[in-house]
C-alpha cells in the first residue's frame, strides 16, 4: 500500500493506495471512531458495502448504512436532506464517522453531509471510481446541484483519509473510467509534462485496466491534486488551474441536464478552452494538437455537441466560478503549465464555440 500525505494547514490526512484493501478498511479507520454510517449509492452498495462492513466489524466497530439511488439526477438537495433524516433517526452524534463509499457523487454528496450534520462530523472517503480517486475525493470541495449549476451549494470538508482500492475500478464501466481519464489529462496537462507523456505511452494499458499503469495515474493524481491544495485550500488563487475544462465543460453538462457524463463534458470543456487559449495567444497550435490527439487516443473526443453559444454563454456566466457576472478561465500556457482567473471577450468565446 503507497500513502501519501496532504498537508493542508490543520486538516491533514492520508490518501491510501493499493489493490484489494478494502477489506483492511477496520483496521484502517478504528482509531478515527468507533461508531461508523457508510452512505453509498445502490450500486456501489451490491458491490461493495458487505466487505467493507465486515471488516469495521471483525475490529468491534459499530455500523450504519444508508443507501440512496445512483446517479448525477440525484445529487440534490432533496436527496440529501433523506440522508440527514435518516441520520438524525439514527440518533448520530459528533463521534461518529461517515464513510463516502462509491463514486464522486457518493463522496460530494456524503462529504455535504458530513459538513452540515450536527455542523459538522468526520468523514472518510473511499472512492470507487477513477474520477473519485483522481480528483473529487482529494481536496474537500463537497456539494449538491442545483438545477442552473452544477456544485452551486456546498461546502469545503476535509476528510480524516481517503482510502483507493484500484482493484474496484475492475468493475467499472467504460463510461466511468473515461471519466476518470479526463481528470487524469486535465492534471498532467496543468501541472506535469511528463505525466502528459506517460498517458500518451501507456494509453492501449490503461484502457485494458491493466494493474501497474493504474497504480501510476491514481498515485500521479494524488500527489499533483494534493500539492495544488495544499497551496490553496479554499480556491481563492493558484486551485484555480484545476477548473482547466471546467468552465465550459460544466455549462455543457448542466445544458444536457446531466445526460452527458462530467468526464466527456470536461473533455470538451477542455477542446474549447483549448481553442480560446490558442485565439487569445496563450497556447501554441502545436500543444492544442497534442492535447487534442490525447483525448481522441483516450476515446474521450469523438463527435462534437451542437452547441446553443448564447445558452452555453449564459451557463459560464452562472458558474460558481464566475466573478461580477463573468467567467473566468484556467488555460494551458505550455503543456504542463497553466495560468487562471482570465477573463476573455464574448466575441472571442461565441467564435470558438461557433467553430
Amino acid at each position: 500500500m503507497k500513502t501519501i500525505h496532504v498537508n493542508i494547514k490543520n486538516n491533514e490526512y492520508d490518501v491510501n493506495i493499493g489493490v484489494d484493501i478494502l477489506k483492511d478498511i477496520g483496521s484502517l479507520v478504528k482509531d478515527i471512531s468507533k461508531t461508523f454510517v457508510i452512505i453509498t449509492d445502490d450500486n456501489t452498495d451490491k458491490l461493495y458495502a458487505k466487505t467493507v462492513e465486515d471488516s469495521l466489524k471483525k475490529e468491534n466497530l459499530t455500523v450504519h448504512k444508508i443507501s440512496f439511488p445512483h446517479g448525477e439526477k440525484n445529487k440534490t438537495r432533496k436527496t440529501k436532506e433523506k440522508i440527514e433524516d435518516e441520520l438524525i433517526s439514527l440518533k448520530v452524534n459528533r463521534d461518529w464517522c461517515i464513510i463516502a463509499l462509491g463514486g464522486g457523487v457518493t463522496g460530494d454528496m456524503a462529504g455535504f453531509v458530513a459538513a452540515t450534520t450536527l455542523r459538522g462530523i468526520p468523514f472518510i472517503q473511499v472512492p470507487t471510481s477513477l474520477l473519485a480517486m483522481a480528483d473529487s475525493s482529494i481536496g474537500g470541495k463537497v456539494a449538491v446541484d442545483h438545477p442552473l449549476g452544477k456544485n452551486l451549494i456546498g461546502a469545503f470538508k476535509q476528510p480524516k483519509m481517503v482510502i483507493s482500492d484500484i482493484a474496484t475500478l475492475k468493475t467499472l464501466p467504460k463510461k466511468e473510467l473515461l471519466n476518470g481519464l479526463s481528470e487524469t489529462i486535465k492534471h498532467a496537462l496543468i501541472a506535469d509534462k511528463e505525466f502528459v507523456k506517460y498517458l500518451k505511452d501507456n494509453t492501449e494499458k490503461i484502457l485494458n485496466l491493466e494493474e501497474e499503469p493504474l497504480l501510476h495515474i491514481v498515485q500521479k493524481n494524488t500527489e499533483i491534486k494534493s500539492k495544488v491544495v495544499a497551496e490553496d485550500e479554499k480556491e481563492s488563487g493558484a486551485r484555480k488551474i484545476l477548473n482547466y475544462g471546467h468552465t465550459i465543460g460544466h455549462a455543457i453538462e448542466v445544458l444536457s441536464d446531466f445526460k452527458m457524463s462530467h468526464g466527456e463534458a470536461v473533455a470538451l470543456g477542455m477542446y474549447y478552452e483549448a481553442k480560446i487559449a490558442v485565439e487569445i495567444g496563450v497556447m501554441s497550435k502545436e500543444d492544442e494538437e497534442g492535447q487534442n490527439n490525447l483525448l481522441k487516443d483516450m476515446k474521450l473526443i469523438k463527435d462534437l455537441p451542437q452547441l446553443d453559444i448564447e445558452k452555453t454563454i449564459e451557463a459560464t456566466r452562472l458558474d460558481k466560478k464566475a466573478r461580477e457576472g463573468q467567467a473566468e478561465y484556467s488555460l494551458i500556457n505550455n503543456i504542463g503549465e497553466c495560468k487562471h482567473s482570465i477573463r476573455v471577450e464574448e466575441s472571442i468565446i461565441k467564435k470558438v464555440l461557433g467553430e
